[in-house]
């Protein structure tokens, strides 16, 4: 019986990889900037009053108000993975012959990049993948953006950037 297994064992294909568990929650993709053109320069100007924190909590204690109209560097980010999201690979499709998931795979969804592309977990590493690859991730993942900003004074703060919210400009890079 065990000759028997460890024959079958052996002769599975070296390709056949198992699924990896993702990495631990909460998940920090540092330095990303989350969509497309999104640099970090010193070319932010503020839309509204806000707050910098002493950290990337919530709960965090603010260390200066930037506000509306001020300049200030965006110095760095970090997106923070809550939840992860799920996608699949999509259908085999002549337009795009290498593909970064193979049809029917199922991928761990980090976070949103931008130019409709994802970094996914797969096979043990945080990979790209863009639509093409993957359509759109159901359900999306919960990630939280934490900006490091930086003011004229040299005070160096954090920003927890929503989502959908205007707080500053200067950070789209393509206009």
């Amino acid at each position: 019986m065990k000759i028997l297994l460890l024959t079958l064992l052996l002769s599975l294909p070296a390709s056949l990889s198992f699924a990896q568990p993702a990495p631990p929650l909460p998940y920090e993709s540092k330095g990303l900037c989350p969509f497309e053109c999104c640099t970090y320069s010193k070319n932010w100007v503020a839309e509204r009053d806000i707050p910098a924190l002493a950290a990337m909590n919530s709960k965090s204690a603010p260390v200066f108000t930037i506000k509306k109209g001020e300049k200030v560097e965006g110095v760095t980010g970090s997106v923070i993975t809550s939840a992860w999201g799920k996608a699949t690979g999509a259908p085999a499709d002549k337009k795009y012959p290498t593909r970064a998931v193979q049809p029917n795979e199922s991928v761990d969804v980090v976070s949103y990049i931008g130019e409709r592309c994802y970094n996914i977990w797969k096979k043990g590493k945080i990979v790209q993948a863009c639509m093409e690859d993957i359509g759109e991730p159901k359900p999306m993942p919960k990630n939280e953006w934490w900006v490091q900003i930086k003011n004229a004074a040299g005070q160096i703060g954090w920003v927890n950037w929503p989502a959908g919210e205007s707080y500053f400009s200067g950070v789209d890079a393509c206009g």
